[in-house]
């Protein structure tokens, strides 16, 4: 759960925080007038999509650390993220790089949180055996 919240929160602070202010891309139906669009306007920007970065970041979580005995978990996990992807686009809030960048963004964040976890954890057990 910790890593789960940690990855979330890495991924939120790169994102929402950081890209989207930064780049500051319309979304596809601003740029589109004739786009049908499905769901509510979105008031924030583009890109990155936040949905794909949090749904990948967690799948990372779940397919670097799956908790015992649920492996195939983070795989489930991976094809829900995947299938949230391609919602955004389904929907029209968001073009595929958006989806791709915060796939990624996303991904690296459980990668990063993992690797701190996983340094720590050695470091600990190297204290513990010295």
């Amino acid at each position: 759960g910790f890593l789960l919240l940690a990855a979330l929160a890495v991924d939120a602070v790169v994102l929402n925080l950081g890209l989207k202010n930064l780049v500051q891309r319309v979304r596809p139906y601003d740029q589109f007038p004739d786009l049908i669009l499905i769901i509510e306007r979105q008031m924030d920007f583009s890109f990155p999509s936040g949905h794909s970065g949090c749904a990948f970041a967690a799948a990372g979580v779940f397919l670097l650390a799956p908790p015992k005995g649920k492996r195939a978990f983070g795989w489930g996990m991976l094809i829900l993220a995947v299938l949230i992807g391609f919602s955004r686009l389904y929907v029209g809030v968001h073009f595929p790089t958006d989806v791709l960048a915060g796939a990624a963004v996303g991904f690296l964040s459980a990668l990063f949180v993992v690797y701190l976890y996983r340094r720590q954890e050695r470091r600990e057990k190297t204290e513990e055996a010295g």
